[in-house]
């Protein structure tokens, strides 16, 4: 039996693969909820543990600035492609399958489905700024 608190420790370790499995099973123990389940409250301790790690900004060698935001770089095996703006996490990208890839910003998935890596960060990008702009014009009292 694997110790959560090991799994967390080894979290900058993990491929994209395994993160996603560790993911996925965090997410299926938590929708069973927290009646009679031992397991519930490792399952949101790792959950976070994984939230925060890959909200973490990576070093700059390991980003590559394209569409104003800074991104992930491609490297084989990588489905998964984190935007900064700054410090702050604000698009995802993921790769379901070749040439589709669906993008989420602020924590919301966009509706369209892209055949490049390029054109799904440039989407991402312009998602963010047309939120950006939404923000302005409502004003102050809108935050």
């Amino acid at each position: 039996m694997i110790n959560i608190d090991t799994v967390i420790e080894s979290l900058p370790t993990l491929t994209d693969a395994k993160l996603a499995v560790w993911t996925t099973n965090a997410d299926r123990v938590i929708a069973r909820g927290p009646r009679r389940n031992p397991a519930y409250a490792d399952a949101v301790r790792l959950r976070d543990a994984i939230e925060a790690f890959q909200a973490t900004r990576p070093a700059e060698s390991d980003l590559i600035a394209a569409c104003g935001l800074d991104w992930d770089r491609m490297v084989k095996g990588r489905v998964r492609f984190r935007g900064f703006d700054g410090d702050q996490l604000v698009a995802r990208i993921i790769r379901a399958r070749p040439r589709k890839f669906t993008v989420e910003v602020c924590g919301v998935a966009m509706s369209c489905t892209y055949t490049t890596l390029s054109e799904a960060r440039a989407a991402a990008a312009q998602e963010l700024e047309l939120r950006a702009q939404d923000a302005r014009a409502a004003g102050p009292e809108a935050a």
